[in-house]
C-alpha cells in the first residue's frame, strides 16, 4: 500500500515535468542531427556554418576561457537588472502618490525605452569610458522600463475595499504600501522580471560590442571579424544557455513566492 502511494506521489510530481521537459528536448536533439547531417553532407565549409561537433569541440578546447567571459557577461547583466529593478520600484513608489510626478517621469521614460540602445550606446562608451560602467548603464536603461510599467501598474490594481479599511484604521502611506501595494503588486513585478532578465543579457551582449574587452559579446565580435564562426557558435549557445536559464529560474522562483496562485491551469 505504501509503495503504491509513494509510486504515485511521483509520478503526480514528475509526470508534469517529464511533459514539458521532454519534448523540447526530442525536439532540439533532432534539430541538431539534421544541422550535423547537412553540414557533413553537403561540405558546408566551418566558416559559414560548422558542424554541432566543431561548437562543443571549441566549448571543451579552453573551457576556463568561457567560463570566465559567461561570469562577466552574467555579472553585468545580474548589476544592470538589479539597478534597473530597484530604481523601477523607487520611481513607481513616487509616481503612485503623485499624479504630476508621474506625469512628469512616464513620458521621459517612454522615450528612453523607444529609442535604441544601440543609437545611445557609443555616447554612454565616450562619457563613461570602457569599463564596467557602460556596460552596466547600458542594461539598466534596457531593463528599467518594464519593471517601471508593472510596478505601477501593480501598486494602483489595490482593492478599493480594503484601502478604504487601511484609511479607517489611520494606516501611514507606508504602511499601505508594504502591506497593501507591494503584496498586490509581486505577480506584477513577475511578469515584468520575465521580461527584463533576458533584456539584462542582451544589454549587457551590445555594451560588450562596444567596449569590446571582455564577455562573450566581445568573443562574439572578435570571432565574426576574424571568421572564427565555431567559436562564434560557442558563445552564442553560452548566451542561449544563460537565457533559458534565468527564465527557468524567474519562473521557480515566482511558483515558490506566489505560493497561492493556481499554475496547473495555466498552459
Amino acid at each position: 500500500m505504501f509503495d503504491k502511494v509513494k509510486y504515485k506521489f511521483f509520478s503526480d510530481k514528475l509526470n508534469p515535468f517529464l511533459y514539458r521537459v521532454i519534448p523540447p528536448i526530442i525536439l532540439i536533439i533532432f534539430v541538431l542531427l539534421i544541422w550535423e547531417i547537412v553540414v557533413r553532407a553537403f561540405g558546408i565549409p566551418d566558416y559559414v556554418v560548422p558542424s554541432w561537433g566543431q561548437v562543443i569541440s571549441v566549448l571543451f578546447q579552453d573551457p576556463i576561457f568561457f567560463l570566465q567571459n559567461t561570469v562577466i557577461t552574467l555579472a553585468e547583466a545580474f548589476s544592470g537588472f538589479v539597478l534597473g529593478m530597484t530604481f523601477s520600484i523607487f520611481l513607481a513608489f513616487l509616481m503612485v502618490h503623485n499624479d504630476l510626478l508621474e506625469r512628469s517621469i512616464y513620458p521621459i521614460a517612454l522615450m528612453v525605452k523607444v529609442t535604441p540602445i544601440v543609437a545611445i550606446a557609443p555616447l554612454i562608451v565616450i562619457w563613461l569610458g570602457f569599463g564596467y560602467s557602460p556596460k552596466i548603464f547600458i542594461t539598466f536603461l534596457i531593463t528599467f522600463f518594464p519593471v517601471l510599467v508593472n510596478a505601477l501598474t501593480g501598486f494602483k490594481s489595490i482593492d478599493n475595499n480594503i484601502h478604504r479599511f487601511f484609511i479607517i484604521l489611520n494606516a501611514s502611506k507606508w504602511e499601505v504600501f508594504i502591506k497593501l501595494r507591494w503584496q498586490t503588486s509581486i505577480p506584477y513585478l513577475f511578469s515584468a522580471f520575465k521580461i527584463s532578465i533576458p533584456l539584462s543579457v542582451i544589454g549587457a551582449v551590445v555594451a560588450e560590442w562596444f567596449t569590446g574587452n571582455s564577455g562573450l559579446g566581445s568573443i562574439i565580435l572578435v570571432s565574426n571579424n576574424e571568421l572564427q564562426t565555431p567559436t562564434l557558435f560557442a558563445a552564442i549557445l553560452l548566451l542561449a544557455l544563460i537565457g533559458c536559464f534565468l527564465t527557468f529560474l524567474t519562473n521557480f522562483l515566482e511558483k515558490k513566492i506566489i505560493f497561492w496562485k493556481d499554475y496547473s491551469s495555466i498552459k
